[in-house]
């Protein structure tokens, strides 16, 4: 029997469904071709209950799992707040895990913008065709950004009002104003030394022993000190061990790792952002199939470190609200806790401000004459549109991160 290749745009529909005609057993093949479900429209899985057919071998029934396009992916498996809806999905060649190279979405200013060297470039970890040192991650990243992790202590700090109390619900009746004094931020890193640990028994690169080797990574990794309100930049130095104070020292001081790329952030924190998922990402990706007892300590521990000790307070709380709705991460196959982390982060994108926002050009041609910057920020209510979607497929995820880079500069 001919096969018929259904037009652009449309898909196959084929299902098995017992004939009408009650004394006939056989069973009748019915195909058509349906368009793909438009932008914004629902997503389904169409092939389901006892009626599918063809089996796979081992008797489970095909799938598809949208009827959304190649260039779109379902929120259905990935964002558990949205109605299954097609949204444009994330091409992993973009390279870059910022919102837009050059564009700034979301933020107020330019200094909050994600700019690397000479403003022309960002920190990016995901891989690009054109340029093979970064199609994957590499050590130096790697340990780079797990050092960014280890300084986190975002909680300590408050508001105090001028009476010497703290602000909450209570305390302003209803259209008066008061001010309020932000207190700086411990510069300790209290957990510093535990998600020392926690890395080390997932590090998917040699350790050295003892300190001295090339080709390995020495730990404990240098945990880079913060400014009264959290933010990195390699002027400030490290923290010394038990990293409770200022007591600060050069960043390179018995460490390979070099941690001046901070100064290119200017403090603006948009690095932590970048460094927390490429390190649950590249931790989750890489490595045996089945976890050690003390691998998944080590990731239930990191799990539950980001989620309190985050620096972005927004961040800190939704990754809070995953774990209720998803709970933690649990069983001794590594897929599991990469699928964990893949669907943590769909679902955070769907919560920042440049998934929903417009970027600066955009928002200069809309706004002529006026600071573009003041108009990027769009609270996704107002704005529902997906300007810079996020969502990655779990197929494609996996390819960006199942791999390391070797044998080529800064690995």
């Amino acid at each position: 029997m001919e096969g018929v290749v259904c037009p652009a745009g449309t898909f196959c529909q084929v299902e098995a469904r017992p004939n009408w005609y009650p004394f006939d057993v056989s069973y009748i093949d019915r195909g058509r071709c349906l368009p793909f479900a438009p932008p914004g429209g629902a997503c389904d899985v169409p092939f389901e209950g006892t009626t599918s057919f063809p089996r796979k071998a081992d008797g489970h029934f095909f799938d598809r799992s949208t009827l959304c396009d190649g260039k779109h992916t379902c929120t259905g498996e990935h964002v558990f707040v949205m109605p299954p809806t097609c949204v444009q999905s994330r091409d992993p060649q973009l390279g870059c895990i910022s919102t837009q190279r050059n564009g700034c979405a979301g933020r107020p200013s330019l200094n909050e913008c994600p700019l690397g060297l000479g403003g022309a470039d960002d920190f990016c970890f995901l891989p690009t065709e054109s340029d093979p040192v970064r199609n994957r991650m590499t050590r130096t990243k790697l340990e780079q950004c797990a050092s960014v992790l280890t300084s986190f202590n975002g909680p300590n700090f408050a508001f105090r009002l001028p009476d010497g109390g703290l602000p909450d619900d209570t305390n302003f009746p209803s259209g008066n104003t008061q001010n309020v004094t932000k207190l700086e931020l411990a510069r300790g890193a209290q957990f510093a030394g535990s998600v020392q640990a926690m890395l080390q028994a997932l590090w998917p690169y040699p350790v050295c022993s003892p300190r001295g080797q090339s080709d390995c990574t020495t730990f404990p990794l240098p945990v880079p000190a913060r400014d009264p309100d959290g933010g990195l930049n390699a002027s400030l130095g490290c923290l010394k061990p038990p990293y409770r104070h200022t007591d600060n020292v050069n960043c390179s001081t018995n460490t390979s790792v070099d941690l001046s790329f901070l100064s290119l952030n200017s403090g603006n924190g948009v690095i932590d952002y970048h460094c927390t998922w490429a390190v649950l990402h590249t931790l989750s990706f890489n490595g045996g199939a089945v976890l050690t007892a003390a691998e998944k300590r080590a990731f239930g521990e990191l799990v539950m470190y980001i989620s309190g000790q985050f620096d972005c307070k927004v961040c800190r709380n939704n990754f809070v609200e995953i774990i209720r709705h998803f709970g933690l991460p649990t069983g001794s196959v590594r897929e599991e806790y990469a699928r964990w982390l893949w669907q943590a982060h769909n679902n955070a994108n769907e919560h920042s401000y440049a998934t929903h926002s417009i970027n600066v050009n955009m928002a200069a041609n809309e706004y002529p004459g006026q600071d573009a910057f003041k108009h990027t920020r769009t609270p996704e209510w107002s704005h529902p549109k997906h300007e810079h979607p996020w969502y990655m497929t779990f197929e494609r995820a996996a390819s960006v991160w199942t791999g390391l880079e070797r044998g080529v500069s800064g690995v």
